[in-house]
């Protein structure tokens, strides 16, 4: 006579159980970071923001947080925008108005020059300092409605 064979919900699960202990082991042995050092080591590019700006900026940004976000990062020191900041590089007025978000954030992300710059902050924080240059420094602008 010949077997029955075991059903192959009866072999998935055993099999499922033994890979989630496996797992749980693997955890247990790799040494876990904290937020703070995982937030530390994040070096943004732009691809990551490639979903959150093919739908678009508007809305719910903060524009006190950009602001702030553009003198905490000393964009100030070399930059001219929104009637803050200095002459040595170049100024970002013309740029945040002619240039769409992607072309504002590649060299922010990914020139020699800002290289590290945003490196340990939140998606959201780098978001924020977008809209600020693309609103032009303007609190009313489409991206900030909805926020604070």
């Amino acid at each position: 006579m010949a077997r029955a064979l075991p059903s192959p919900r009866a072999v998935a699960l055993p099999r499922a159980k033994g890979l989630a202990l496996l797992l749980l082991a693997c955890l247990a042995i790799v040494p876990r970071q904290t937020h703070a050092e995982d937030k530390a080591k994040r070096r943004w590019t732009l691809p990551d923001f490639h979903a959150v700006l093919s739908v678009g900026l508007e809305g719910y940004r903060s524009y006190p947080k950009g602001r702030a976000l553009f003198s905490q990062l000393r964009c100030d020191q070399c930059h001219r925008f929104a009637g803050i900041g200095t002459d040595k590089g170049p100024p970002l007025d013309l740029p945040a108005r002619l240039s769409p978000p992607e072309n504002l954030l590649a060299p922010i992300l990914e020139s020699p020059p800002h290289r590290g710059l945003t490196d340990g902050l939140a998606q959201d924080q780098v978001l924020d300092l977008l809209a600020f240059l693309v609103s032009c420094g303007d609190p009313k602008s489409a991206v900030f409605l909805g926020s604070e």
